[in-house]
């Protein structure tokens, strides 16, 4: 085919469309690398920080709570100037971090009982650590709501596809409660009670 008989490419709208998605798609493309540097950057800064403070502290010990912006090389150093502990709070395996610097850590403590096998699996023993609460504080106390379902935590897409599920399906009275959804943020908590069965 000779140029002359190419179509006049500009005036179609098909194009038009396909050049503004190409442009669209690029861009989110280097948003989403340049984002990603710039996390990569601020993680860095962080361990850099942790090491200089570990250095000037020199304590005996060091809790590392959940891990995942933890790098290995960074729980590498640490380990070489005190004990090392890990507290993974959430699921572990879900970050790169944690299965890559288990092996750094003097003590890995997991909340999920099902992150000791798995982590096991990655030669890592965790043992078992659950949350706790004191008893003199937090103590039973009669209240006049009644709920079947109690959600405390943040509300991600999944979750609350869950939530939905069981609402729309069950006929049970669901309460949610978490830092976003509260009358501070009002389009959150309203829609948090557009959910809920009261």
């Amino acid at each position: 085919m000779s140029v002359s008989e190419w179509p006049n490419v500009w005036d179609t709208t098909l194009l038009q469309k396909f050049k503004l998605g190409f442009w669209r798609k690029t861009s989110r493309k280097s948003f989403e690398r340049a984002r990603l540097q710039v996390i990569d950057d601020i993680v860095s800064k962080y361990n850099q920080r942790v090491v200089g403070e570990i250095k000037k502290f020199d304590p005996d010990i060091t809790l590392f709570l959940k891990g995942s912006i933890i790098q290995p090389e960074t729980a590498l150093e640490v380990s070489d100037h005190c004990t090392n502990i890990l507290w993974c709070y959430d699921k572990a395996i879900y970050y790169p971090n944690v299965v890559e610097a288990g092996e750094y850590y003097d003590r890995v403590f997991v909340v999920d009982p099902s992150d000791i096998p798995d982590l096991r699996n990655y030669g890592i023993e965790a043992e078992l650590l659950p949350f706790g609460f004191d008893s003199d504080i937090y103590s039973p106390h009669d209240t006049k709501f009644k709920r079947d379902i109690c959600f405390v935590g943040r509300l991600y897409e999944n979750r609350l596809r869950i939530l939905k599920s069981v609402i729309e399906n069950e006929a049970l009275n669901v309460e949610i409660w978490g830092q976003q959804y509260t009358r501070k943020n009002i389009p959150k908590y309203l829609m948090y009670k557009a959910f809920t069965i009261t």
